[in-house]
């Protein structure tokens, strides 16, 4: 039991090894040009915080699967996969913004 745990939490954390370019990407997309040094600032800052938070945040889950015992050694993924798993849940809701323009009557005759 504790292979599979430990497995699934490793494969989710991985899977969030592309997610800050993911949300660069996506936010890109959806400010003006102008705004686009601010908001990779404000990007850098909070990836810098949330380093910070996590390294005591996985230091204290281990410790906790410790005491449980080895069966728990995992814990620390899948505490991240399942913070993995709740960024996935937001950005499932995000939309990319159209700015298509609308194709005049005359040219769908053709």
């Amino acid at each position: 039991m504790s292979k599979l745990i430990n497995t699934t939490g490793v494969i989710l954390t991985s899977a969030a090894g592309g997610l800050q370019p993911i949300l660069r990407s996506l936010v890109t997309t959806s400010i003006s040009a102008a705004d686009i040094s601010l908001v990779y600032s404000v990007f850098t800052i909070l990836h810098v915080i949330s380093n910070s938070l996590a390294g005591p945040l996985y230091s204290g889950t281990f410790t906790i699967g410790l005491n449980l015992g080895v069966w728990w050694t995992g814990l620390p993924f899948v505490v991240a996969g399942g913070l993995v798993a709740l960024a996935l849940a937001g950005l499932m809701f995000v939309k990319e913004k159209h700015t298509y323009d609308m194709v005049p009557a005359d040219d769908l005759d053709a």
